[in-house]
């Protein structure tokens, strides 16, 4: 059975300079390993209770996974059990919460809320410590591993013909699932960690406005207008970067679906992609993970899903089959909305925004990279307009305009 530490790096291989191996030699020279070992198996015998005495469990210390800035340790039990026991950065501030420990506590919220709400299978957390004030040294979450695999390429060309139906059929379920859980505001999921009270909703993490936010409207375009006035400050005289700033500026406009504008706003995983599903070996997922960036979110954003938008990088072989997946996908929503139990707010607005090209736009636009800029705005005007109006007409329209 393969571990989940197999595809970590060893301490050896990584950079000396990094944060990251900085920070497991901290972890290694300071923390309570021992401690660690039997908060796990406490943390065990609440959730299963009939866990045999002599059930032990050691901390693996030659590899290291990573997610964002927290390191990942893997515990394996000696019943061949695997959870892995995620470290964080210690709180710069005694006594009180930073950005990543907030964020940790979100992605909790969210995972367990999933859990209670939905049947998408995301992990298990079974317990965690946000103070650095016990024998450990150092705040800490434990999550079961999902002993399954994910896929090394694309869905829509991985996956064997005689299960895309199936997996396809699923996709389309869990989308519909996540749409049980939403808000009439834009952000981050919060709940208090000692009760099961009321689902709040907090800023997101990433994003330049400090408040929730209440359309979909504030939620694109702030986000362009600050990239906007980045590009006007690095380029204030090119007009190639002024062409496609207004771009990108303007192409929100084409995309988002108007009577939606004011939510309400369904969760949104924000990497649903073939990282983060997890099959077994017939083809069904029986893992979601990767919850750190999940939010509610504009159903605009939720259909920008990366396995199902084409891309300049991909054969056209492969295009094809992510349009012919695709195609799958809208047919099972469809199916899935007519069904029990599914929310009538969000009735056909998912399938038909999907069989636009609204996700391929959403898509290119939330991967932006600021030194690709231009290319993605080159992108997305041929999306917008193909052969119609050519880039030199937009830049004869666009280049002389002023940025604000």
């Amino acid at each position: 059975m393969a571990r989940p530490s197999d595809r970590w790096p060893t301490l050896d291989e990584l950079d000396p300079e990094s944060e990251k191996r900085k920070f497991v030699e901290k972890i290694l020279s300071e923390a309570d390993f021992e401690y660690l070992e039997k908060e796990a198996i406490k943390c065990r015998q609440i959730s299963q209770r009939d866990l045999p005495s002599n059930v032990t469990c050691r901390v693996e210390l030659k590899r290291f996974g990573s997610v964002q800035k927290n390191v990942l340790l893997e515990i394996a039990f000696s019943d061949g059990v695997f959870w892995t026991a995620r470290v964080l950065h210690q709180s710069s501030q005694s006594g009180s919460l930073d950005e990543n420990q907030i964020s940790v506590l979100s992605e909790i919220a969210t995972m367990r809320i999933v859990r209670e709400r939905t049947n998408i299978p995301a992990p298990e957390v079974l317990g965690f410590e946000m103070s650095a004030e016990q024998p450990f040294g150092f705040p800490y979450v434990f999550i079961v591993c999902i002993q399954g695999f994910s896929l090394p390429g694309g869905l829509a060309f991985s996956i064997p013909m005689q299960h895309r139906n199936k997996v396809a059929r699923r996709i389309a379920y869990i989308w519909m699932q996540l749409q049980n859980i939403h808000s009439e505001y834009i952000g981050r999921l919060w709940r208090d960690t000692s009760t099961l009270g009321p689902i709040m909703t907090i800023p997101m993490a990433w994003h330049s406005s400090q408040s929730r936010l209440s359309t979909s409207y504030e939620y694109f375009h702030t986000t362009q207008r600050d990239r906007h006035r980045d590009i006007a400050s690095r380029c204030p005289d090119d007009l190639e970067h002024r062409t496609a700033s207004w771009v990108l500026m303007n192409a929100m406009n084409h995309v988002i679906v108007k009577d939606k504008v004011q939510g309400p706003f369904p969760l949104c995983h924000w990497d649903f992609s073939r990282h983060n599903i997890i099959f077994n070996d017939a083809y069904e997922i029986i893992g979601v993970t990767g919850w750190a960036k999940a939010q509610t979110a504009p159903l605009e954003q939720q259909a920008a899903c990366p396995e199902l938008v084409t891309s300049p990088y991909l054969s056209n072989e492969q295009n094809q089959s992510v349009l012919e997946f695709k195609k799958l996908v809208i047919f099972w929503l469809k199916k899935h909305e007519g069904g029990k139990g599914a929310p009538n707010r969000f009735r056909g607005v998912l399938p038909t925004f999907l069989d636009s090209k609204g996700p391929e736009i959403v898509y290119e636009w939330s991967v932006y990279k600021r030194d690709d800029y231009l290319n993605v705005a080159k992108r997305i005007a041929q999306l917008l307009y193909g052969q119609i109006i050519t880039w030199g007409q937009l830049k004869d329209v666009y280049g002389p305009m002023p940025f604000y």
